[in-house]
């Protein structure tokens, strides 16, 4: 272990990491390269458009715009929607025919409903045997089953399909489709400061909140006054548990039967168990929770120091953006591999038709849900990869800043030290993040498997109790395992973030470390996902409640309602938020390792915690200083 002035520093340097899980970042790049081999195979016999492009019913099917004889007939106007059946038309209706024609002019038909009944009379006999629900002795014919005909109605193009539209709201009394039309206007009006509110602003109030918990005595307000609360919560309803209950008690004649009495009073005195044992732990985890404050505190200024750190998260989102065009675009090759299969419905009109239309069927025999499969597994190992660069990116250049003397920090460290960062992961870590990645991904691929196989189980099957109970402790299982996976990656990215060691060693390490640290990791995570929470509900509030003030005061004439985009402002904001307080985590966990880490390793005394976090420990006890021979040993596993 190197020292600097006599302190020693756990962060390992450049030139002194190794490639470590170099093997995985290699399968990783195979399973890429052998999905890329199965969409260039695919593309050979698959054909997109037989997936998107909408197709003529007749035999074989012609695809609207592309096949020979409708190139020029791009869109498709549905005849029946309940078999997917429609023709290829040069454009949608712009005017609605009266609903009680008989005009065939006024109707889409199929071609053999157009043959049979060439002239009016056949047609409008048609229309009433067919499409009215008429009758003729011995027979009756049902207007789902035999109308292969489509009123002209107002319709709009979406995805080259006709869709029926009503442009005329009723202004008295509004119905679903209309309040939809006038949401979707706002929307539409209101998009700039939609966008800018949710994520502009956010992003500001979100910078403010994480100002805020820098410093220190607000912090300790914040993160004190929500724990003390949630006491002062309990305590209350308590009290009023007991008033209530004699109330009860006190009726004459009695309204609330005894057991109901019981039931009360039995959830009185659980609220009073719970209140004293939160009472408890507050005084016996008050020292870990004003240290977790400490590491919340030093999040926050590297935050601060280092503010181009919040924009990681759109980086991967960049990132699986442009993984996810090539893999939609194979993955598309890889389902057309199939055929129409031709289906024929019998209409007993005068005279007899038989109308065709087709239904898609994928091709077994060549494989083609194994080849989705594998798709979708490595859809889950790429995402999960992608995710976790960020995070040991985060836990390195968090460390350095760490591990940078306090009196330095505003000087030496600044938003270059990301790509610094970006660097030294790419270099020698991403074999690491590809096997931390795997592991997840096929717990995921597992919880997928099982929630298909239940799916497709037959319904009489399904519904047996015991089956459901089966299934769902499989799920309950198989979510513990991902969520005890996902915790235990996330501190091991740190682990080689800070001392550059592979996968399952950091992993041990981190065991490691929970085991002596307990007290201190329970503090943590209450502390830093309280003050995180909070964080949440502090931005959103904010840029929810402004963007509705400033939209009431400048578009107020422009909107039906304010409403509909202010709640889409709430959920942007949410999310802004969760993603701005998702890097402050991963520098809050990354910070506590690093001062067990600075703890062991000099003494007890953490030398990089600045003098707020080193009075804290002194006036609280440090740790016993280990004999030198122990000093590596101990700082390795601590960390």
């Amino acid at each position: 272990m190197k020292k600097v002035d006599g302190v020693a520093v756990v962060l390992k340097d450049y030139e002194e990491r190794r490639t470590t899980d170099s093997l995985y970042l290699l399968i990783l790049i195979a399973t890429w390269v052998a999905m890329t081999i199965l969409g260039i195979i695919a593309s050979k016999d698959g054909d997109i458009n037989r997936l998107i492009a909408p197709y003529n019913n007749q035999n074989p099917p012609l695809f609207c715009g592309y096949s020979d004889g409708v190139e020029d007939k791009p869109f498709l106007q549905y005849i029946k929607l309940s078999y997917g059946y429609g023709i290829c038309v040069e454009e949608c209706p712009k005017v609605s025919a009266s609903l009680t024609s008989q005009v065939i002019a006024d109707y889409q038909c199929a071609p053999e409903v157009t043959a049979a009944a060439a002239s009016p009379s056949a047609f409008a006999t048609y229309l009433d045997l067919n499409c009215n629900g008429a009758t003729l002795p011995g027979y009756s014919y049902s207007s789902e089953t035999y109308c292969f005909c489509a009123l002209n109605q107002v319709s709009a193009p979406y995805f080259q399909r006709c869709v029926q539209t009503d442009m005329t709201p009723n202004s008295e009394n509004p119905n679903a489709k209309d309040i939809m039309k006038m949401f979707m206007a706002d929307v539409i009006t209101a998009r700039a400061v939609i966008f800018g509110f949710g994520f502009g602003m956010a992003l500001i109030f979100a910078f403010l909140y994480t100002y805020l918990m820098s410093i220190n005595c607000l912090a300790w307000m914040i993160v004190w006054g929500c724990v003390s609360g949630v006491l002062v919560l309990g305590v209350a309803i308590v009290w009023f548990g007991q008033e209530k209950l004699k109330e009860w008690k006190a009726e004459d004649p009695l309204v609330h039967t005894v057991s109901q009495q019981q039931g009360l009073e039995i959830f009185n005195y659980g609220f009073m168990a719970f209140c004293i044992i939160w009472f408890l732990l507050m005084i016996w985890f008050c020292s870990a929770i004003n240290m977790a404050i400490k590491c919340v505190c030093m999040g926050a200024k590297a935050l601060e120091e280092m503010p181009l750190m919040i924009f990681i998260p759109i980086f991967q989102i960049t990132g699986f953006i442009l993984f996810m065009i090539p893999w939609v675009y194979f993955c598309m090759f890889i389902a057309s591999d199939g055929q129409f299969k031709n289906h024929v419905v019998d209409v007993l009109s005068t005279p007899p038709m038989e109308i065709n239309y087709q239904s898609w069927e994928v091709d077994h025999e060549n494989k083609t849900g194994m080849k989705i499969g594998f798709m979708f597994f490595v859809l889950l190992w790429t995402m999960n990869f992608i995710a976790n660069i960020g995070s040991i990116v985060i836990a390195h250049a968090v460390a350095t800043w760490y591990f940078t003397k306090p009196a330095e920090r505003a000087e030496a460290i600044s938003n270059s030290q990301l790509w610094a960062s970006y660097k030294l992961v790419f270099r020698f870590h991403l074999g690491t993040v590809a096997f931390g990645s795997l592991l997840i991904a096929i717990i995921q691929y597992v919880r997928a498997v099982a929630l298909y196989i239940q799916k497709h189980t037959s319904k009489e099957f399904r519904d047996k109790q015991w089956v459901k109970i089966v299934f769902c402790c499989i799920n309950c299982c198989l979510w513990c395992l991902e969520t005890c996976l996902k915790f235990i990656s996330k501190n091991a990215y740190i682990q080689t973030a800070i001392a550059g060691t592979p996968f399952c060693r950091s992993a041990a390490n981190v065991f490691s470390l929970i085991a002596n640290n307990m007290m201190r990791i329970g503090a943590i995570l209450v502390t830093s996902q309280g003050a995180l929470f909070i964080g949440k509900i502090f931005v959103t509030v904010l840029a929810t409640g402004t963007s509705y003030i400033f939209i009431n005061d400048y578009f107020t004439a422009d909107l039906y309602e304010p409403v509909g985009p202010t709640i889409l402002i709430a959920i942007i904001s949410w999310m802004t938020a969760t993603m701005f307080m998702d890097v402050l985590d991963m520098a809050i966990s990354t910070i506590f390792q690093c001062f067990i880490a600075d703890e062991t390793s000099n003494g007890g005394v953490p030398a990089f915690a600045g003098d707020e976090l080193k009075g804290f420990v002194d006036t609280h006890g440090a740790m016993e200083a280990p004999a030198d021979g122990e000093a590596v040993e101990l700082a390795s596993n601590a960390k």
